[in-house]
């Protein structure tokens, strides 16, 4: 497969672009082929797929051309990771890889969720928080193909089918899966792409060899930051301007004849709880995400995003109608989740509990602590202000469009 959109043929045997790609995907897992497709992934699910990721790669050298980016291609792999990666060719070519594991598993972790949509009554809670003290809890021999790397091809989409299989969902919610799966693929490619269109591995360099400044806390505090909260600012900065993308975008989209925005912003909330949420399960903790680490923990992630979405319809003019709908959209997929852990707790579905822990996912706080996670969450959004303003200053001002 070439570029979804057709705009770059990486078959080209007198290309040096094409043949720069062509080795990247081979790094990559492989191309994508035919057979290497499973049945979870039926034949207009994945057209639907590639319709979409044509429709985010337009919109991604959209958002370039305005930021005098460069351009970007998106291009499925074999590989059966989950996430994205963007490269960058030469100078002047972005390349963003995407694994078809990761839309076969968004395709599964969307129906298993919206299989509990009208389940009657409320799911018991879990006493679990993000505070918890380090533990890596194991998944669930069932939800091993969803939250995990760890089988072989084959294997793993024979897992992945019986999983999907199980899964009784009401055929009036295939549009939403589509639209879920949508979204969160918009939210894997923009934050990748938001590294290559705010310069993050220039900065690092420059940082690096003290050619650029990077400093943080304020006034008689103020000091050089870490490799590590350097790392973090650029996660930080990147799940913003992927924050704006996609509602801009979204909101273009609408605005040109294409849904209802409250619809679009409660579908936007869902996807963004599930991919969050379900985003690295066996590190609930969030002692396990120091000083050191190079990534905030999810739930901070979250935080922030749900903050950036409502500014960004603010600056759009469209806040009224991400308040509630937004709110609504995350609740229901918390309740989905605690619904799939109160299945594995009290009747053993999907192999669980393991040594009595049902525990999947990460967005768990706790009000003993919310003095202490505010102050996370400010040490955080402030590393990725300091970010913000010196890319602003080296490199000018991100530009956002809807027309």
């Amino acid at each position: 497969m070439s570029t979804v959109a057709g705009h770059l043929d990486i078959s080209d045997p007198d290309d040096p672009t094409a043949a720069a790609i062509r080795d990247l995907i081979d790094q990559d897992g492989g191309p994508l082929v035919p057979g290497a497709i499973g049945e979870v992934l039926r034949n207009d699910d994945f057209l639907h797929a590639v319709a979409s990721l044509s429709f985010l790669e337009a919109e991604l050298n959209r958002v370039s051309a305005a930021n005098n980016g460069p351009p970007v291609t998106v291009h499925v792999t074999r590989s059966l990771s989950f996430g994205a990666t963007v490269r960058m060719v030469g100078s002047g070519h972005a390349a963003i890889l995407l694994p078809v594991g990761t839309i076969a598993r968004m395709r599964v972790m969307h129906r298993l969720l919206l299989s509990n949509w009208n389940r009657p009554g409320h799911p018991p809670r879990v006493i679990a928080s993000m505070m918890d003290r380090p533990v890596q809890r194991p998944v669930p021999s069932g939800l091993v193909p969803l939250l995990s790397d760890a089988q072989e091809e084959a294997e793993w989409w024979a897992a992945l089918e019986t999983l999907d299989a199980a899964t009784s969902m009401d055929a009036a919610f295939e549009p939403d899966v589509r639209e879920l799966n949508h979204l969160s693929l918009s939210l894997l490619m923009a934050h990748e792409f938001a590294h290559v269109l705010r310069h993050h591995p220039e900065v690092r360099q420059r940082v690096r060899t003290g050619t650029l400044s990077f400093e943080v806390d304020d006034k008689d505090k103020r000091r050089p930051g870490t490799d590590a909260e350097l790392r973090r600012s650029m996660e930080n900065d990147a799940d913003m301007i992927a924050a704006f993308i996609v509602v801009a975008g979204m909101v273009r989209h609408v605005r040109e004849g294409g849904g209802q925005l409250p619809q679009a912003f409660l579908r936007l909330s869902y996807a963004t709880t599930a991919l969050i949420g379900l985003f690295e399960p066996r590190r609930l903790s969030i002692m396990e995400y120091g000083d050191g680490s190079e990534y905030p923990h999810p739930f901070l992630r979250y935080c922030a995003y749900n903050d950036d979405f409502g500014d960004c319809a603010e600056q759009v003019g469209v806040r009224d109608a991400y308040d509630g709908n937004g709110d609504f959209g995350a609740l229901k997929c918390q309740e989905a989740l605690s619904w799939i852990e109160k299945d594995i707790l009290t009747d053993g579905r999907f192999g669980g509990p393991i040594n009595g822990d049902p525990t999947i996912h990460v967005l768990r706080h706790s009000s003993a602590f919310m003095f202490g996670l505010a102050r996370m969450q400010d040490r955080e959004r402030a590393l990725a202000l300091r970010l913000e303003t010196l890319i602003t200053h080296e490199y000018g001002e991100f530009q956002l469009s809807v027309k």
